[in-house]
């Protein structure tokens, strides 16, 4: 006789992206930082909002 088989299991969630290494976690934090600082508001002011938030993700810190 066959055993019964419980639910089907669904596909999993992908799991958020974690930052993995230190330069993507640094970039995190600076990305963050600037975004409190003078200087966004500047940016926004000159390019609009989209436009910065844009050249904000380009910004990178690697450490070796």
């Amino acid at each position: 006789m066959a055993k019964k088989r419980g639910k089907p299991k669904g596909k999993r969630k992908p799991q958020p992206k974690q930052r993995s290494t230190s330069s993507e976690q640094a970039t995190a934090i600076f990305q963050q930082k600037l975004r409190q600082s003078p200087l966004w508001a500047k940016m926004v002011v000159e390019f609009g909002e989209e436009e910065a938030a844009k050249l904000l993700e380009q910004f990178r810190l690697d450490i070796n």
